[in-house]
């Protein structure tokens, strides 16, 4: 699963982790910033596929510019 910062909460990779669904989710940098501030107590990273994140960024705009041309996709008076 592929998803924004916004899900980027330890509950959710929590929950993910737990039924085993590999996930690549950044992490919002107030997170990083209390992580590291907390030191050994703030644990290890999540795991981040970067390559994984841009290839689904580039997917999501993509759609975007075709939802621009829907009067052509949705047109009933062209044969």
């Amino acid at each position: 699963m592929i998803a924004d910062e916004a899900y980027s909460s330890r509950g959710f990779r929590g929950y993910l982790r737990r039924r085993g669904i590999a996930h690549t989710i950044p992490e919002k940098t107030d997170q990083q910033r209390h992580r590291h501030h907390r030191g050994r107590l703030g644990g290890r990273p999540p795991g981040f596929n970067r390559e994984a994140y841009r290839r689904h960024n580039r997917v999501g705009r993509c759609f975007n510019q075709l939802k621009s041309f829907r009067d052509i996709a949705t047109d009933t008076r062209r044969p």
